[in-house]
C-alpha cells in the first residue's frame, strides 16, 4: 500500500511504483466501479498514462464512502490512487460493477480491453 502519512506524501507515488517494479509488477488487480464510473479513484477522463498519485476526491466520491465513516466531515478530500497505466500494467485485471447505479459505467476505452 502507498504511504498516505503526510510526511513524504509528495513522493508517496513514486515510491509506490517503485515497489511494484521491485515486486516485479501486479499479478492480479482487483478493482470496483464507482457510482460516476471512476476505476480506483481515476474519475472518468483520467489519463490513460496515469501513475500512482495524490487525487482530490470528487464530492460524489465522498458521499459514496461516507458509509465507511462517523460523518462526512471525516471523509478525506484527497487519496493516493493508483493510475489507470499502473492498473493497466497489472497481467491480469478484475473489474466488479455490483447494482444498478454501476450498471453501464464501464468506461469506453476500458471495453476494447476487457473481457466479460
Amino acid at each position: 500500500m502507498p504511504d498516505g502519512s503526510l510526511d513524504g506524501i509528495e513522493h508517496a507515488g513514486a515510491d509506490y511504483e517503485a515497489a511494484i517494479a521491485a515486486a516485479g509488477g501486479v499479478d492480479l488487480q482487483i478493482l470496483g466501479i464507482g457510482t460516476d464510473g471512476h476505476i480506483g479513484f481515476n474519475e472518468q477522463g483520467s489519463s490513460f498514462g496515469s501513475r500512482t498519485r495524490v487525487k482530490t476526491l470528487t464530492e460524489q466520491t465522498r458521499a459514496d464512502n461516507a458509509r465507511f465513516f462517523d460523518s462526512i466531515d471525516q471523509v478525506p478530500m484527497h487519496c493516493i490512487t493508483q493510475g489507470l497505466a499502473t492498473i493497466l500494467d497489472a497481467r491480469h485485471l478484475v473489474l466488479l460493477a455490483f447494482g444498478p447505479a454501476r450498471r453501464g459505467r464501464w468506461p469506453a476505452p476500458l471495453k476494447d480491453r476487457c473481457r466479460r
